[in-house]
C-alpha cells in the first residue's frame, strides 16, 4: 500500500471509528503528491452548498436518471 493511501486512511478512520481529519502538513503534502488528497478550491458554507445543490437538482430530469441504468 502506498504511503499516501495509508495517510489518507489513517487521517479519517481508525478501529474506533471516524476521526477528526487532523493531519500534519508533511503528511498532507505527501498524500497530495501521490494523488490521494487534494487542495479544496474554496470552502463554502452549508447554506451555499444547499443552494448550489438545489440549482443542479432543478436541472436533472428524473427520466434522465432512470435512463442511465
Amino acid at each position: 500500500m502506498d504511503d499516501g493511501l495509508k495517510i489518507l486512511l489513517n487521517t479519517y478512520w481508525s478501529s474506533n471509528g471516524w476521526k477528526d481529519g487532523a493531519i500534519s502538513d508533511n503528511d498532507f503534502q505527501q498524500a497530495k503528491r501521490e494523488g490521494y488528497m487534494f487542495d479544496y478550491p474554496k470552502r463554502i458554507s452549508h447554506e451555499q452548498t444547499l443552494t448550489k445543490l438545489a440549482v443542479v437538482l432543478f436541472k436533472i430530469k428524473p427520466q434522465d436518471v432512470a435512463n442511465q441504468i
